[in-house]
């Protein structure tokens, strides 16, 4: 990245001293057609040699040629520049960082859910009293086809929450949800969507290609609805596998930004070093029944 904004930077050097020699190229041909102009065809009169110390017809000849001649030259400098402008290659690079603006709830508790149990096709999940304090980091973890995102809907109808302060990112997403978020982010001020695109664009996909598709593949989706949700300044994040079609950058971008959030987390996710950097409690999944623990 540093070697980018350093070819960078000499590019815009090169592009301000390669502007510089265009415009002296364009003056001095300006005045090389005036000097023509002015001379050709005309009776070289005693006004004309005192004017510009002329010696007849040679002097005359010399002033046309020698304006030429500082024109072609100069015009030949402005051409080396701008090769060597164009030989700087580099990779436009961007602000990598995003930021997950949020509250404390003055509510201690967002959730209080006495234990029970939730049918999980035909089997069933019990789990113990459930709370989430304002400021709780937690990591439910567990197996393909345990649970886990049937608890996060149940538990979402359970939330001390307005859904104002939710911001809530699910996994699975239909068509018409995909186009459904897509439509709501044009719809946005111009400043609010660059804001969007922004956010959008550091999580690892191409805005312009977004703002053209009629319907964005979930991964794009979940990013907009992270964007969306960013301004909420949410006290609740619950994201169901949020690092699924991210690249490492992205994740990591979003890794730092969850690190920073102020506010109470529910993160699903097999990534465990994601978890470990983002979350300190943890309730896992196994045979049929929820358990919590302090740490990972």
């Amino acid at each position: 990245r540093e070697k980018q904004e350093h070819l960078a930077g000499k590019r815009k050097m090169a592009g301000v001293k390669y502007l510089q020699l265009k415009r002296d190229a364009r003056k001095k041909m300006i005045q090389a057609r005036t000097v023509q102009a002015h001379l050709s065809g005309k009776r070289i009169s005693f006004k004309d040699i005192c004017k510009y110390n002329y010696d007849g017809p040679s002097q005359y000849t010399s002033r046309v040629q020698n304006a030429g001649r500082r024109s072609r030259e100069a015009t030949a400098r402005a051409d080396r520049a701008k090769e060597r402008m164009e030989s700087i290659k580099y990779r436009k690079t961007y602000g990598s960082g995003i930021d997950l603006s949020g509250e404390i709830s003055h509510r201690n508790c967002l959730l209080d859910m006495f234990r029970g149990e939730i049918r999980i096709g035909e089997a069933t999940l019990s789990y113990p009293r459930l709370e989430i304090q304002a400021e709780d980091r937690i990591a439910l973890t567990g197996g393909n086809g345990t649970g886990k995102t049937t608890l996060l809907n149940h538990l979402r109808s359970e939330l001390k929450c307005p859904p104002e302060k939710l911001l809530w990112i699910p996994q699975e997403i239909t068509s018409h949800q995909c186009s459904g978020v897509l439509q709501d982010v044009k719809k946005l001020s111009r400043e609010d969507l660059g804001q969007i695109m922004t956010i959008v664009r550091r999580l690892g996909s191409d805005p312009e290609r977004l703002l053209c598709s009629e319907v964005p593949s979930p991964g794009e989706a979940r990013k907009l609805l992270l964007a969306l949700g960013l301004s909420k300044t949410p006290w609740l994040v619950i994201m169901d596998e949020p690092t699924n079609h991210m690249d490492l950058p992205s994740v990591e971008c979003l890794e730092k930004a969850l690190s920073d959030f102020t506010g109470a987390l529910v993160l699903v996710s097999h990534d465990r070093e994601f978890l470990d950097n983002t979350t300190s409690i943890q309730w896992n999944i196994r045979d049929g029944k929820l358990r919590f623990s302090p740490k990972l």
